[in-house]
């Protein structure tokens, strides 16, 4: 914990004397590409470096080829460089509200548009820096500096992250978040037809900016030869801080299905569940670090342990690797849950009380029997003892994963190269 903060500290430090200027700031990207200097012919795609991202661009790297590689940029080092001219008495601009907040502030604004014009004024000096690549548009710290980047001809592309959701869930988060948000970038990626549609119709962006290149992990679940035998773990949990869900729900709805309850009660059960069965292993899988202070709360509520034979992780590894080593996956309204359908699993969900007024958010809505419901304990007892098994039909598979996922061929990272490289 003390080293860990040691290092945290140091790398505040650091980041602060790299964000002085825009060439301290060249320089520490100079330093860390040294092999890739002056390379003309090598087609850089610059992208924003964080935990949410990586995992996507590192099956795009995989890809990489003599003549394109992606570089990773770090997010935390432009945020750093965006508080530097709008610190901490201007959070009241946030990622909704930017377009007409920085009216106000265009001195602000004209000084950090500067710093990052000077800084791709530079970097192209010694690199072919063809597209700066996000996960979302609409973040405040990333405004200028994509911006800038297009000042300088290059390519502004959004690889976007969400949108695996029922479509009126889709439909909800955009025109709730995003419909005073003006699109200025170049070029957007999108997992499916629905979260596609939504930004066309809300944000009014034009159909050629936009196209369906599908999940880019699913191409592991869609290339698996053979997964019989190879469970390693009885049950995987995705654990998801409830509250989270009301985001997206909308606060009637999440009331209607006491998903806090609910939710909680699912999770204990698991808990206590995976405590008896200590024959058996377990994977307790965090959506993100930031939810494992409730995790331990939710623990220390109902005073219970985690034994031996259950794996606490966040990122170590990946929703494959827990769903392809799992004989069983738990969750509740989970992509996790339709892309443990590829792999034609057993998926068990809470049983909650839906109604025809808000089916519709239900990530399985029209086909709530390809999962397992429970409420009580001796229910989810049952079904991870006797490890149960569904007959699942191959066409309604087909059909709810392509919804989420765009595509199911295994061909997606393919897609999204081919459709990059034509765009710059």
């Amino acid at each position: 914990m003390i080293i860990k903060s040691i290092n945290n500290i140091r790398k505040k430090i650091i980041y602060f004397f790299i964000s002085l200027s825009p060439f301290t700031f060249f320089l520490f990207f100079l330093f860390n590409n040294l092999k890739l200097i002056n390379k003309k012919n090598l087609k850089i795609l610059l992208y924003i470096k964080s935990p949410k991202f990586d995992e996507e661009i590192e099956l795009l790297s995989k890809m990489n080829t003599q003549n394109k590689v992606f570089i990773p940029i770090s997010a935390r080092l432009i945020k750093t460089v965006y508080s530097k001219f709008f610190p901490i008495k201007y959070k009241y601009i946030n990622d909704y509200n930017y377009d007409t907040e920085i009216q106000k502030n265009t001195y602000n604004q004209k000084h950090l548009a500067n710093f990052w014009n000077i800084f791709f004024k530079l970097t192209l000096k010694f690199y072919n820096i063809k597209c700066v690549i996000n996960p979302n548009f609409i973040y405040t710290y990333l405004q200028e500096f994509n911006r800038s980047a297009q000042l300088s001809l290059i390519k502004n592309v959004t690889i976007y992250k969400e949108g695996i959701n029922p479509p009126e869930q889709n439909n909800y988060l955009i025109k709730n978040y995003y419909s005073k948000k003006n699109y200025t970038g170049d070029f957007i990626f999108f997992k499916n037809e629905s979260i596609k549609n939504a930004f066309e119709n809300i944000l009014k962006i034009e159909n050629t900016k936009t196209f369906v290149s599908g999940l880019l992990n699913i191409d592991d679940f869609c290339n698996v030869k053979n997964n019989k035998d190879k469970n390693i773990y009885r049950a995987t949990l995705f654990y998801s801080y409830a509250i989270e869900k009301k985001k997206v729900l909308g606060d009637k709805i999440f009331k209607e299905l006491n998903v806090d309850y609910e939710t909680e009660s699912f999770y204990v059960n698991f808990i206590k569940i995976k405590n008896i069965l200590t024959k058996n292993k377990f994977i307790i899988k965090l959506k993100k670090n930031d939810h494992l202070p409730p995790f331990k709360k939710l623990l220390k509520k109902n005073n219970l342990e985690l034994k031996d034979n259950v794996k606490l992780i966040c990122n170590e590894k990946s929703v494959f690797e827990c769903i392809k080593n799992s004989s069983i996956i738990c969750s509740f309204n989970s992509s996790s849950l339709v892309e443990a359908l590829v792999l034609k699993k057993t998926i068990i969900e809470p049983r909650l009380n839906w109604n025809n007024s808000n089916r519709k958010h239900n990530f399985l809505k029209e086909f709530e029997h390809l999962s397992l419901k429970s409420k009580y304990f001796s229910e989810l007892l049952t079904f991870i003892k006797e490890d149960k098994k569904i007959n699942y039909n191959e066409e309604e598979i087909k059909h709810i994963t392509q919804n989420f996922f765009g595509h199911v061929d295994g061909r997606n990272r393919i897609r999204l190269i081919q459709k990059l490289e034509k765009i710059f």
